[in-house]
């Protein structure tokens, strides 16, 4: 593996190995060809083992299973899918509270609930609480199939960011679906808050966006999946830092949205496998500035524009865009920083082999005090010495898309 130069940070050649396809169209019908990705979450073997069965056919739709919340949260880290069906009564955490950790998350799939037990007012909760549906067994599985299609076309990705008028009258339709109308003799349901559009308009918004990240990644197999792993690093980190749930649900969207930049580097730059020219780096190390422009008029990511801007900050003040350095830059970015470290350095790229996970963590300490913030690599070696199952292995055979 090559040696990384001292004011060339772990992590900066990552941007030289995503692509972005010549025709956006193309990608965008690409992604939409690609199969429905399924998680089934029960704690029954054999539910889980009929639902499997049922629901994947090897080409158009694939299935998961998990056989608790704790499990299925790791699969979700690991993994994004179109759909979650899991039970409600399961020991430990429930499907309600697993359904809430989900719906926090942006983008998030949609969520099918199953229980054999449904008492009254149970679907309209669920319904308030943002299920697609709930489901009682024993199921039809024809109709089972059929809600499973309707949630997964939910649960996609939106095409393109489209025009902000056109979001927010979305934003204001879907709020409606999670204020059920009252009773007969009860007062007229509450109006939309601004507040709940804006929510609403934050994930429509994430979720077209993501389309663009999703095109970056699919066309190269060295970098598939990579903002969503990282997301998943920088959510296990920043808990282990003990941030709060808004801290951490802010640094997980920024991870989704932090290559978003790479769009304006130039295909070959990106796709070289050796050495980058002094002038090559240059182009590359704009690609955090880059972001600015395609989320800077998005006045709910204004937290997360930061930790996008300067994720490549080093503690040392040698690193980029601004040269900030120690506790001026973002606490945040400081967070993604690392996630992102993390997997480039595990992650086989087109310029290294794969590494393991000593080599991850002897980088980290490495650059504690130079690139990273010596609290926060300290915390990250020591989470991933206790936890090494919580890494995630990306698949490194060339797939053609």
């Amino acid at each position: 593996m090559r040696a990384f130069r001292s004011v060339k940070s772990v992590g900066d050649r990552d941007d030289t190995v995503s692509r972005f396809g010549e025709n956006a169209g193309q990608n965008r019908c690409d992604m939409q060809r690609m199969p429905q990705r399924i998680l089934v979450v029960d704690d029954e073997p054999e539910v889980r083992s009929v639902l499997a069965t049922v629901l994947s056919d090897g080409t158009r739709r694939t299935c998961a299973t998990a056989a608790t919340a704790d499990e299925a949260i790791r699969c979700l880290g690991h993994d994004a899918f179109d759909v979650v069906m899991t039970d409600i009564c399961m020991p430990g955490m429930d499907g309600m509270a697993l359904m809430d950790d989900i719906l926090r998350q942006e983008p998030h799939p949609s969520v099918i609930l199953m229980t054999g037990r449904r008492s009254a007012g149970m679907a309209e909760q669920a319904r308030r609480r943002g299920a697609f549906e709930l489901v009682c067994k024993p199921f039809d599985l024809a109709e089972l199939r059929c809600l499973v299609d309707r949630a997964a076309t939910a649960g996609q990705t939106a095409s393109g960011p489209g025009r902000d008028g056109e979001l927010v009258a979305a934003a204001q339709q879907t709020v409606w679906k999670f204020i059920p109308d009252p009773p007969d003799g009860q007062p007229e349901r509450r109006a939309v808050t601004d507040a709940d559009v804006q929510r609403q308009l934050k994930r429509l918004y994430i979720e077209s966006v993501r389309a663009l990240v999703a095109a970056v990644e699919a066309k190269d197999p060295y970098t598939e999946k990579h903002s969503v792993v990282v997301s998943y690093y920088c959510k296990q980190l920043a808990r282990r830092l003990g941030m709060t749930r808004e801290q951490v649900d802010t640094v997980q969207t920024a991870a989704i949205l932090h290559d978003i930049g790479k769009i304006g580097v130039p295909d070959a730059i990106l796709q070289k496998p050796g050495p980058l020219t002094p002038e090559e780096f240059a182009i590359v190390r704009t690609h955090p500035e880059r972001a600015v422009p395609i989320l800077g008029h998005a006045s709910f990511l204004s937290n997360e524009l930061p930790i996008i801007r300067h994720h490549h900050e080093r503690y040392d003040g040698e690193g980029y865009p601004h040269g900030l350095r120690g506790t001026d830059i973002p606490v945040l970015a400081r967070v993604l920083s690392i996630a992102d470290a993390i997997d480039t350095i595990l992650s086989a790229r087109a310029y290294k082999p794969p590494c393991d996970l000593s080599h991850v963590k002897r980088e980290l300490l490495r650059g504690a005090g130079s690139q990273f913030d010596p609290r926060f690599a300290a915390t990250a070696v020591a989470w991933l010495t206790e936890c090494p199952g919580d890494i995630v292995v990306q698949p490194v055979e060339v797939c053609v898309v």
